[in-house]
C-alpha cells in the first residue's frame, strides 16, 4: 500500500464516517428528539435549544468535511481508468442532491432565524407527503438516497476495472 493509497483511505472513511453522522443525528432528531418534545410540553426547553445549537456547529463540521473530501474522491474517481460515462452522470446526481441538501440548511436555518425576531404562526403542514418532503425530513430523504448513490457509484467503478 502506498502513501497515497492510505491518504486515499483515510479521506474515503473521513467521508463516510462524517456523512453517516449527519444522516445519522438528523435520523435521530427526526424519530427521537422531535417526537419527544411535540409529546412532552414539559421537555425543557433549554435542552433542546442547547442540543440544537449543537447539533448546528456539527452539520456545519460535516458539510465543510463532506465538501474537502467529496472534492479529492471525486477527483481521484474521475481520472481513474474505470471511470464510466455511467459512474460521472451517477456523481453529478449526487452531487446535486448534496448541493440541493446543503440549501435546504441554509434557507431553513435563515426563516429560523427571521421567526426568532419576528414571530409568525408558522403554516401547518398537513398529510404525510408534505411533511416528509419539506424542510429537514427532506435532508433525511435525500441523505438515505445519496448513501444508496454512494453504494451504486461503488459498484458502477468496479464494474468499470473488469
Amino acid at each position: 500500500m502506498t502513501m497515497i493509497d492510505l491518504f486515499l483511505l483515510v479521506i474515503r472513511w473521513l467521508h463516510l464516517m462524517t456523512a453517516a453522522t449527519w444522516i445519522g443525528g438528523s435520523i435521530f432528531v427526526l424519530l427521537v428528539l422531535r417526537p419527544m418534545v411535540k409529546n412532552r410540553p414539559d421537555a425543557p426547553k433549554l435542552l433542546t435549544n442547547a442540543a440544537s445549537l449543537e447539533f448546528r456547529g456539527l452539520i456545519n463540521l460535516c458539510i465543510l468535511v463532506l465538501v474537502t473530501t467529496g472534492s479529492v474522491l471525486a477527483l481521484n474517481k474521475l481520472t481513474s481508468d474505470g471511470t464510466s460515462t455511467a459512474y460521472a452522470i451517477t456523481l453529478l446526481i449526487k452531487s446535486v442532491l448534496t448541493v440541493w441538501m446543503f440549501l435546504i440548511i441554509y434557507f431553513e436555518r435563515r426563516r429560523s432565524r427571521k421567526r426568532a425576531i419576528i414571530p409568525e404562526p408558522s403554516p401547518r403542514t398537513s398529510g404525510w407527503f408534505n411533511r416528509t418532503t419539506s424542510g429537514y425530513n427532506l435532508i433525511v430523504l435525500l441523505g438515505i438516497v445519496v448513501f444508496g448513490l454512494s453504494d451504486l457509484l461503488k459498484v458502477l467503478f468496479e464494474i468499470g476495472l473488469k
